[in-house]
């Protein structure tokens, strides 16, 4: 299994990585203390303390303050968001598909790292390789689901009579309704649909047979 890690999270030393393609069969084999949620496209947040169980849940965003476990997700054209704060107090990830996304559930994330006592500007954000909108179409169906400002330029963008998508966007546009500031921002500009050898795309492929993870803990790297 293939990770690297966003140059933001080396730099604060966050143990913070997102993978290339690997097999979902790998995922029954790893020997971590991982937790991954069981996602369905909302915008609930797990919130895991000392006292939780590992045992999986229904949500699509994990925040936790402990450092005896990792945090992970799974995408294949959503976008993946690690959060941290520099002073590693608190880390979570979020899967935001285009659902998530319009619900506010990175909003939602910020909103509980910030009620922690966490300021803004200790927060970090890395948005992993998803599909881009230049390969992000999308109809009607869900053009009727955004809701203003979600639900024009440059959140939808419009070309020869068909729409497309920008997920990086919708989510740079909720972090920054909570202040975090852009120095505190990566944001990876690999197109999952478009890189066939790296990344695993749901709409290219049409199976689930394959998927990327991201996974961030408070421990050290080690851990990982």
């Amino acid at each position: 299994m293939k990770l690297w890690q966003p140059k933001i999270f080396k730099y604060y030393k966050i143990a913070g990585f997102f993978s290339e393609k690997i097999n979902k069969m790998h995922l029954y084999k790893l020997d971590l203390p991982i937790f991954f949620p069981k996602q369905i496209h909302s915008d609930h947040i797990i919130l895991l303390d000392e006292h939780s169980s590992l045992a999986p849940r229904k949500g699509d965003g994990v925040i936790t303050t402990r450092k005896d476990i990792l945090l992970g997700i799974q995408t294949a054209d959503c976008v993946p968001i690690l959060l941290a704060d520099k002073k590693k107090r608190v880390v979570g990830a979020i899967h935001a598909g285009w659902k998530g996304t319009v619900k506010g559930i990175l909003s939602k994330a910020l909103q509980n790292i910030i009620s922690m006592g966490i300021k803004p500007e200790e927060i970090l954000l890395a948005l992993g390789p998803h599909i881009q909108s230049s390969c992000y179409e999308v109809k009607e169906d869900v053009l009727a689901l955004l809701k203003p400002p979600y639900d024009k330029s440059p959140f939808v963008l419009s070309e020869a009579g068909s729409y497309y998508l920008n997920l990086a966007i919708l989510n740079l546009f909720q972090a920054k309704e909570w202040n975090i500031p852009e120095e505190n921002i990566w944001v990876s500009e690999e197109c999952t649909h478009c890189i066939r050898e790296k990344y695993h795309s749901y709409r290219r492929e049409r199976n689930y047979t394959f998927t990327q993870i991201a996974v961030i803990s408070l421990g050290e790297e080690g851990l990982i």
